[in-house]
C-alpha cells in the first residue's frame, strides 16, 4: 500500500472515531435531556397532589376551624395555581353552613407589577360566601375570626398581594338567637382592590382602588368607591358608599326583632362620604325614608297582634309623618362625622337641625354632596396638629 494510501486511511480511521465521539456525546446529552424532561413532567403531574395536601393541613390548623379543597390546577406558564372548591367549617358549631366557602381561588403573578420591579400576587375569587351565625352559645355560634388566621392564610400566598377581586359573593349575618330570627346578606357582591401593595403611584398619598357593588337584601343596591393608602398606619381613605331603593318591607323580621314594630311599605336610602386622613375623619352621613307607612290598624288587629304593639307602631309612624317632607313624602337626617381616631364626633344638634330643615325647609337629596375632600381633611388635621403642638408648648 502507497504512503498515500496509508494517509487517506488513517484520515478516514480519525475521522470515523471523531463521529462516534461526536455522536456519543450528542447521544449522552439527549439523554440528559429526555431525563430532565421526564423528571419535569413527572413533577408537574405530582405538584398538584402536594400542593393540594399542604393547603388543607394548613386549613386545618386554623384555631377552631377545618378546611379542605377539591382540587388543586398549576398553571406554570403564567405563575399561578387554582384552587377549587374551597370549604372552611367551623368544628363545635352545627354543620348547616360553612363559614366560607369559594367555588374557586385563583393565585397568579402580577405581571404588570412585575415590569416595575416588583414581584407581587394578583387574587381572584369566584363566588365566595362568608356567613356568620350567632346562637345561643358562643362555642356554636360562628362570628369572628381569629387573629392567627392572617398567619396561616399568608402561609397560601407566594408573595404580597398587589389586586384582590372577586365577583357572585355573599355575605351573610344570621341570630337565631331572635325572635323573628334575623337574617340580612348582601348578595350578587363584586369587588376589586388595586395597586395594594403601592407598586405602582407610591408618590401618591392614596394609590389603591376599590369598588364593590352588590345587593342588600333583595332590592338595596349598593355602590362603594374608595381611593385609600393600605399600607398607611392607620389605614387612609377618601370613601363613597351609597344604598338605594332598600324596601323596608324586606326588613320586617330585623324591626320586629329590635323595635318591635314592622313596616307596611317604604324605602330606605343612605349616602355617605367620609375621608380618613392619619389622625382624623371628616364627612357626613344621609339616611333617607321615602313612603313609610308603618301600621295599618285594622290589619294588624286581624291578624292578631295586641294592641299596645299596634299603639307603639301608631306612634312610630306618626313621629315620622310629623317629621318628612310632605312634597316628597321623604323623612331624612344628615349626620355630620368629624374628629381626631381618637375622639370621633357626632354632632347631635346638627343632626337634628337637619331633620327639622328637611321637613319645613328642604328636602335632602339622596345624591352625593361632593363636599368631602380627602386633600382638604389632610390639610384641616395638620392645622389642628399645629394648634395642638402650639398649646402644648405654651
Amino acid at each position: 500500500m502507497s504512503s498515500d494510501n496509508l494517509s487517506v486511511h488513517a484520515g478516514n480511521q480519525q475521522a470515523g472515531s471523531q463521529a462516534r465521539v461526536h455522536w456519543s456525546k450528542q447521544r449522552k446529552l439527549w439523554i440528559i435531556l429526555g431525563v430532565l424532561l421526564g423528571v419535569l413532567l413527572v413533577a408537574r403531574i405530582a405538584l398538584p397532589f402536594f400542593v393540594k395536601n399542604y393547603i388543607n393541613k394548613t386549613l386545618n390548623e386554623l384555631p377552631g376551624y377545618s378546611g379542605s379543597v377539591k382540587d388543586v390546577d398549576i398553571a406554570l406558564w403564567r405563575g399561578a395555581y387554582r384552587i377549587e372548591g374551597i370549604d372552611i367549617w367551623k368544628t363545635e358549631a352545627k354543620r348547616e353552613e360553612p363559614f366560607f366557602a369559594a367555588r374557586a381561588v385563583d393565585i397568579s403573578v402580577d405581571w404588570k407589577a412585575l415590569f416595575q420591579r416588583r414581584l407581587v400576587t394578583k387574587i381572584f375569587l369566584s363566588a365566595p360566601q362568608l356567613q356568620f351565625i350567632q346562637r345561643k352559645s358562643e362555642k356554636e355560634s360562628q362570628t369572628s375570626i381569629d387573629e392567627s388566621w392572617q398567619d396561616k392564610v399568608q402561609k397560601l400566598l407566594p408573595f404580597e398581594i398587589n389586586q384582590f377581586a372577586f365577583e357572585d359573593g355573599l355575605i351573610r349575618y344570621q341570630d337565631l338567637t331572635r325572635k323573628p330570627a334575623i337574617n340580612i346578606y348582601l348578595q350578587d357582591l363584586s369587588l376589586n382592590t388595586t395597586n395594594i401593595s403601592n407598586a405602582e403611584r407610591a408618590d401618591e398619598r392614596l394609590p389603591s382602588d376599590l369598588t364593590i357593588k352588590g345587593q342588600l337584601l333583595k332590592s338595596g343596591r349598593v355602590s362603594v368607591k374608595a381611593k385609600a393608602n393600605f399600607l398607611a398606619e392607620p389605614i387612609q381613605t377618601d370613601l363613597n358608599v351609597s344604598l338605594k331603593n332598600l324596601n323596608l318591607r324586606e326588613l320586617n323580621d330585623f324591626a320586629k326583632a329590635y323595635g318591635n314594630f314592622d313596616f307596611e311599605e317604604g324605602q330606605f336610602g343612605l349616602t355617605m362620604e367620609l375621608a380618613a386622613t392619619k389622625s382624623r375623619y371628616d364627612g357626613y352621613v344621609k339616611t333617607l325614608l321615602e313612603g313609610v307607612d308603618v301600621v295599618e290598624m285594622q290589619k294588624e288587629l286581624k291578624q292578631g297582634d295586641s294592641l299596645p304593639r299596634v299603639l307603639w307602631e301608631g306612634l312610630v309612624g306618626a313621629i315620622s309623618e310629623i317629621f318628612q317632607n310632605q312634597q316628597r313624602d321623604r323623612f331624612a337626617a344628615r349626620i355630620p362625622i368629624t374628629g381626631t381616631r381618637e375622639n370621633l364626633e357626632i354632632k347631635t344638634w346638627a343632626t337634628i337641625g337637619s331633620i327639622l330643615r328637611n321637613a319645613f325647609v328642604k328636602a335632602i337629596s339622596p345624591e352625593y354632596e361632593d363636599s368631602v375632600e380627602y386633600s382638604e381633611a389632610s390639610r384641616s388635621a395638620a392645622t389642628s396638629s399645629g394648634e395642638e403642638a402650639s398649646t402644648k408648648k405654651k
